[in-house]
């Protein structure tokens, strides 16, 4: 509950921080699949 508490407060006081927030996340998403496929033996 604390991160959805964390989040709602950057969301009050900057979207935008939300935003780059969101756009990192997804963007981590993608690569963390090419992390494990890179260094798999």
């Amino acid at each position: 509950m604390f991160f959805v508490d964390f989040t709602a407060y950057f969301y009050s006081h900057s979207p935008f921080f939300l935003f780059i927030f969101v756009i990192t996340k997804n963007f981590r998403a993608k690569i963390e699949p090419l992390q494990k496929y890179r260094f798999s033996p």
